[in-house]
């Protein structure tokens, strides 16, 4: 029996998810950028290959599920995001802070 990848990328993987794209700059918009040993995400949209999923509020023009759903997208976007610029997923040795809104 083979141990299962336990890899950041296998551990997405195994949960049926995969990194997207990094939407490419816009303006003086960076989705990421590194210093020093730290990598700072710009916020993140719930944006699926250059189209924005959803706007609007949780219970009136968006429900919980789709909201829960849009943040997960949000979430993978930063993880790309930051991925790009520190060298793949496996060179993230620590998360410091994550802030989000919904």
């Amino acid at each position: 029996m083979t141990a299962p990848d336990q890899s950041p990328e296998g551990r997405l993987a195994a949960l049926g998810l995969t990194l997207p794209a990094v939407t490419p700059p816009l303006a003086a918009y960076v989705p990421a950028v590194r210093s020093g040993n730290l990598v700072y995400t710009a916020g993140q949209v719930p944006v699926v290959e250059g189209q924005m999923l959803a706007t609007g509020k949780v219970g009136d023009q968006v429900s919980a599920n789709e909201a829960a759903a849009l943040a997960r997208t949000c979430a993978l976007n930063a993880l790309a995001a930051a991925a790009s610029v520190a060298g793949g997923l496996s060179a993230i040795r620590r998360i410091v802070k994550v802030t989000g809104f919904v």
